[in-house]
């Protein structure tokens, strides 16, 4: 059994040794940077912002929007998905009137539909038909005042159909920053960031659900959210779509002139995650399983076994927080002394993917107060949309 073990950590050790080389290539070259001061953007430019109980997060995000710079043609819509805490007044009132701004509602969720599919796929049907430009965005994101036009420029200067921005997560509590760097650590440490941008992209979607840029025409040809309507992890679901129809991504580095904090307690991480965790990517169960496993074997077994004094298990720890310290100075992360608990984050992280599971199984994953679960597709994708009176739109 010794045997087998030093084995399985030796394996361990090897395997973060290469993903701690590709940490590295993503950390400096898997992202775009996004220019400092963009050009004028002369498209028409669609914001389009989902939104569901988010009366005491979402007025930042407004305020940042109507002082974006260089961007004189864009509207603003928010979709109020049958918020019960006064959403749609809390825009009304930062908008104060501005003619950019519009509130669309849809009432109740039709079967077939997950609520965030559901949204976004009703803000795109009622953009602009001038738009060439859709910048879907979560509530809980703020914008530096250039963000949407360096975010423009660089979609249409790589050429892509859709770009998807890495934004700086706040993290204030104990519980936020042992969880919340795993995402941007996941990323940079295990894809391919550079190939997955290229003509030779293997069919890997990579989408960040919190702020992606696409091209009008790219985002139909890929089916859009009604394409990917039952998804629970909707970011990834959108992404695969997206891959498989042959579109160009661009991935930017964006944690500059966008930040978001997701959640503000463990309770709300545990909930958050729990949602979608367990099927996470591909909305595929068993492909958690076995990154779960993966993440166990590469950065648990290590550290366990440096404290039974073996140095090819410290190596590993080490090539671990190695890792996370190049990521974090990348994005923004806190890097001393949350970094040498690496092994902490990833138990944490296995934790409550297990939460998923248990749940889902138990058919109880929920998220703002409504059920979550895989659903047929619908046969019909349209849904009826209030919206407030034109021309003010508030």
């Amino acid at each position: 059994m010794t045997e087998i073990l030093d084995n399985l950590t030796l394996l361990a050790t090897l395997l973060c040794a290469v993903f701690a080389v590709n940490s590295v290539f993503n950390a400096f070259w898997g992202r775009r940077k996004l220019r400092s001061s963009p050009p004028e953007i002369t498209e028409m430019v669609s914001v389009l912002i989902p939104a569901r109980n988010e009366a005491l997060r979402i007025s930042p995000l407004i305020r940042s929007l109507l002082e974006q710079r260089n961007v004189p043609r864009m509207e603003i819509l928010v979709f109020d998905d049958e918020s019960t805490d006064g959403t749609a007044d809390v825009v009304r009132a930062v908008a104060a009137g501005d003619p950019r701004v519009r509130v669309l509602s849809g009432g109740e969720l039709p079967p077939g539909w997950q609520g965030k599919t559901r949204g976004c796929h009703l803000l795109a049907e009622n953009a602009d038909p001038e738009s060439q430009v859709f910048v879907f965005v979560d509530a809980d994101v703020e914008l530096g005042p250039t963000a949407v036009a360096a975010m423009v420029t660089a979609l249409r200067e790589h050429e892509g159909g859709l770009l998807s921005a890495h934004i700086r997560q706040v993290a204030v509590t104990y519980a936020e920053r042992l969880v919340q760097p795993a995402v941007a650590w996941l990323w940079s440490a295990f894809l391919p960031l550079r190939l997955i941008q290229s003509d030779a992209n293997p069919g890997i979607g990579a989408l960040e659900g919190w702020l992606h840029v696409f091209d009008r025409e790219a985002y139909r040809r890929c089916g859009g959210y009604a394409g990917v309507r039952t998804a629970v992890s909707e970011d990834a679901a959108l992404g695969m779509a997206f891959a498989r129809s042959g579109g160009r991504l661009v991935l930017a580095e964006a944690s500059e002139v966008a930040r978001g904090r997701l959640y503000t307690s463990w309770q709300e991480i545990k909930k958050g995650y729990s949602k979608h965790l367990c099927v996470g990517v591909m909305e595929s169960r068993p492909v958690m399983v076995l990154i779960g496993l993966l993440l166990a074997l590469l950065y648990v077994l290590p550290p366990l076994a440096a404290l039974s004094g073996s140095m090819v298990g410290l190596c590993g720890y080490l090539l671990g927080v190695f890792s996370r310290v190049v990521i974090a100075r990348t994005s923004g992360d806190r890097v001393w002394p949350d970094a040498f608990l690496h092994p902490l984050m990833v138990l944490a992280f296995l934790y409550l993917l297990c939460c998923s599971f248990w749940l889902d199984l138990r058919g109880q994953r929920t998220w703002k107060g409504r059920l979550v679960q895989a659903t047929e597709a619908g046969k019909d994708t349209r849904a009826t949309v209030s919206r407030d009176p034109a021309p003010a739109g508030v």
